[in-house]
């Protein structure tokens, strides 16, 4: 500690003892879950598995930017955590691979945090609070540092790109911080709006070679990176990554869900970003008038700081963002609190005091169970229950399960990225269309009913419903106190389609809308009770000629006079 932090009164060093203990258990808690999730090696996140596939295929030498076919769908993200986590894949099973390079990847990253913090002026207390709150912001991101996602890969280049970048002169580390931070782009494409604030921040300090230097090191990676991926797969690369996340529209109405709910959560984050990004914003409007400089350690952090929120923000307000997309905020957002309490630190006792006990409060706040972050047994078999469903329906044929295409041989595209490409203006896949009007898959296993309509993901009724329910009857719910995936989307296995014997060619929306609710009802109605014990599990073959028969009583009750 600094020679005034030792100097601070008994109650200040109190405070912050609290501070550094509860930041201490905050990492033990992310251990503790680490290791609880190796050794339940189970699907933690819906997507989980499709990107195992997309590894598997790196693995066998197998292109993942392809046409989207029945039996693969690549999700729209860059390759670079595939390549990295197929290298670790050599030497361990591929799961494992691709939750070590996760782990690896947060901790380089709460390391860089401190050393960022401190190359900004921050003492050593107030330093050690940016990976504090860091590792405190696990719960509120939805426990997602160490799942198989490219998150925090991106994350580790742009804090390492940052503190490259802090301190110096020179243009070799400034073009080596821009290959940084430009090349994260590859790993999640967010990355690319860090790297134009950056530039942005340099121009405005009048550091103009310095940005050309950064410029330039990341455009070396990005250039011919985009060029190449784009021209070896015939452009697909460029349709997944480019154009289909541009594709994803903003809902107006979740602008509370960021701005009032995930700031109030986070509060001691948000206020010190709020605090920093006016600072930084009236530093910016005397540069450009030219009162006085903007230095450029100011610049780049600023910069990066309001791309960082502004990122959190937009993701958040896409259909479909989920809490991951905070991380780019929270990262930041925690060197931006160690910067900010160290600079009021040093204008009175009580200014110190006061944003020591907000730390405090923040990291009390964030606190969780960790136990709700990790597996169990019961999680392991309610896995192995649905998978073992799955052998037992694949004896019959060729199965689908719509929301995890790896589990079955074999393998088929997962429905997020065949909603993704709808999304995108692709029509459903040929070859899909065909084997559901052919009814060649012996079942079609889906997790809710909104992955067929997608009106509320497209903003209309898709065709797929129509498709699906004029060839496949709802057979059977799966039981549903088998619990979701531990984190993310709350969706998993739930309904067993099966092919009708007579397809309802010809049948109006309305009418496939009623015989799906009838068949839903049935299949629901068996599953109670056997739950109850009322009756024993069956195929629920008969379900198709009995929803055809209450659906023709109520049609004939209804026109009667």
């Amino acid at each position: 500690m600094t020679d005034e932090e030792t100097a601070a009164p008994r109650w200040l060093r109190i405070l912050q003892a609290l501070v550094l203990a509860l930041g201490a258990v905050h990492a033990i808690f992310f251990t503790y879950a680490v290791v609880q999730r190796f050794h339940y090696p189970i699907e933690l996140e819906w997507m989980s598995g499709g990107v195992l596939e997309h590894v598997d295929r790196v693995s066998r030498g197998e292109p993942i930017y392809v046409a989207p076919s029945a039996s693969f769908i690549p999700f729209l993200y860059p390759p670079l955590y595939y390549w990295v986590s197929a290298l670790f894949a050599k030497a361990m099973t591929v799961q494992a691979a691709c939750r070590l390079v996760s782990v690896i990847a947060t901790l380089v990253t709460a390391v860089l945090t401190h050393r960022a913090a401190r190359k900004l002026g921050a003492t050593p207390f107030w330093a050690l609070c940016a990976p504090a709150l860091f590792f405190g912001a696990y719960s509120l991101s939805g426990f997602w540092y160490d799942l198989e996602r490219s998150d925090l890969l991106m994350m580790a280049m742009l804090t390492g790109g940052l503190v490259l970048a802090l301190g110096r002169q020179a243009l070799a580390p400034t073009a080596i911080a821009g290959a940084l931070v430009g090349g994260a782009f590859f790993a999640k494409q967010p990355a690319s709006i860090f790297f134009l604030a950056a530039i942005g921040g340099l121009v405005v300090a009048k550091s103009y070679r310095r940005a050309a230097a950064f410029a330039a090191g990341g455009l070396a990676l990005l250039v011919p990176g985009v060029a190449l991926l784009s021209a070896k797969t015939d452009g697909w690369f460029w349709f997944y990554c480019v154009k289909m996340p541009a594709s994803h529209g903003i809902d107006p109405k979740l602008i509370t869900v960021f701005f009032i709910g995930d700031a109030m959560k986070a509060f001691a984050i948000a206020g010190a970003t709020t605090f920093a990004l006016v600072v930084f914003g009236k530093q910016v409007v005397r540069a450009l008038r030219a009162r006085e400089a903007l230095e450029d350690d100011d610049a780049i952090f600023g910069a990066m700081l309001a791309a960082a929120a502004f990122t959190s923000a937009t993701s958040r307000l896409h259909v479909g963002g989920f809490l991951n997309v905070l991380i780019f905020w929270t990262t930041f957002g925690s060197i931006a609190f160690a910067v900010v309490g160290s600079r009021l630190a040093k204008l009175h006792r009580a200014t110190e005091g006061v944003v020591v006990v907000a730390a405090l409060l923040q990291l009390a706040h964030f606190l969780y169970d960790p136990g709700d972050a990790a597996p169990d047994e019961r999680r392991v078999l309610d896995q192995k229950l649905v998978e073992d469903r799955i052998r037992e329906l694949e004896k019959k044929g060729e199965v689908i399960v719509h929301g995890r295409g790896h589990l079955t041989v074999p393998r088929h595209y997962h429905s997020i990225a065949l909603i993704d490409v709808m999304r995108g203006g692709l029509p459903i896949p040929a070859d899909l269309v065909k084997g559901l009007e052919d009814r060649k898959y012996a079942a079609f296993v889906i997790d809710e009913f909104g992955e067929l309509t997608l009106e509320g993901i497209v903003g209309k009724r898709s065709e797929f419903f129509d498709v699906v329910t004029r060839n496949y009857f709802i057979a059977q719910e799966l039981d549903d106190r088998e619990r979701p995936p531990l984190v993310g989307w709350i969706a998993h296995p739930s309904w067993i389609l099966r092919p009708r014997q007579t397809p309802l060619t010809g049948a109006t929306t309305a009418a496939l809308d009623r015989r799906q609710k009838i068949e839903m009802g049935l299949a629901e109605m068996r599953m109670r009770a056997v739950q109850a014990g009322a009756r024993k599990a069956d195929d629920g073959d008969d379900v198709e000629a009995m929803a055809a028969a209450i659906d023709a009583e109520g049609t004939n009750a209804s026109s009667r006079p």
